[in-house]
């Protein structure tokens, strides 16, 4: 009988470990797909990218073709500027220079009003200290 219980017992632990390596080989297996759905993800992800830096790569291609022409054209438009410059910077620098006078002037002019106002300010005090003084005297002429 003790054969048989420890045979059982045997078989009972042998089922036991058999039932937990299935688990673990299902598990396994769980994780394997998680692992390779991970991986497809992640190639559409890449692929997602390669597809947005192809782009990136053609705008910045267009942008460069567009600066090179518009460099091209600008050279054009310099050239018709440099005749326009030779026009202008005498025009130019005569008008800076009746600008300057005007303020030169303007600056000059606000600092005699300036001055005048300061000059009618301390005119007017000392006419109202002059006429304080008279009043006072007399009041205390009046009173003695």
């Amino acid at each position: 009988m003790e054969n048989s219980e420890t045979l059982n017992q045997e078989f009972n632990e042998l089922k036991e470990k058999y039932d937990s390596l299935i688990q673990k080989v299902n598990n396994l297996e769980v994780e394997n797909s998680h692992r390779e759905n991970s991986v497809k993800q992640m190639e559409n992800s890449f692929e997602v990218i390669n597809n947005n830096i192809k782009e990136l790569m053609e705008k910045i291609d267009s942008i460069i073709e567009d600066k090179e022409t518009s460099k091209m054209f600008s050279s054009v438009r310099r050239s018709n500027s440099s005749i326009m410059n030779m026009i202008t910077m005498p025009m130019r620098k005569a008008t800076v220079n009746t600008m300057r006078a005007i303020f030169s002037v303007a600056d000059f002019a606000s600092e005699k009003v300036a001055t005048a106002r300061e000059n009618l300010e301390d005119i007017v005090a000392e006419a109202q200290y002059e006429n304080k003084k008279r009043r006072s005297s007399m009041i205390t002429s009046e009173q003695g």
